[in-house]
């Protein structure tokens, strides 16, 4: 059995999202096994899918939300907690840039990078074709 494509049947994973988007980071939710977890975040996904399909009925073609959700900022990662007596969080974190380290490659000092090293094509090793068993061929009726 699938899940269903009604909104109404995910309005706790729209209330969720609406909480994670509302906190500077995001949230997390406690499960008791992973398959728990994994399970509401299929949930999550469903939910926001179903948002995708809403938007391209309310908003025109070319519209910046047409076929867009505004959950599509979100990412759903299972996390497990060392100490945690196996529990399993499912994160709902925002997508951001904050607290990566960006540089312009036209600005960067590219002399101290360590590049990989040039082998000759006559250096290349060459695999021994002879060691290798082909696989048993199957014929389909």
């Amino acid at each position: 059995m699938g899940t269903s494509n009604s909104r109404l049947a995910f309005s706790d994973c729209y209330e969720l999202m609406e909480k994670a988007m509302e906190d500077p980071k995001g949230i997390r939710i406690k499960f008791a096994t992973e398959q728990d977890a994994w399970l509401y975040r299929l949930r999550l996904h469903s939910a926001r899918k179903i948002d995708r399909r809403d938007n391209m009925d309310n908003y025109e073609v070319g519209h910046g939300m047409h076929g867009k959700s505004i959950y599509d900022t979100l990412i759903m990662r299972l996390r497990q907690v060392k100490g945690d007596s196996g529990a399993w969080w499912l994160n709902i974190e925002k997508l951001t840039i904050d607290g990566l380290e960006i540089e312009s490659l036209s600005e960067a000092n590219r002399d101290n990078e360590i590049k990989p090293p040039k082998i000759p094509y006559e250096q290349l090793p060459i695999p021994d074709i002879q060691a290798v068993q082909p696989l048993p061929f199957k014929r389909r009726m």
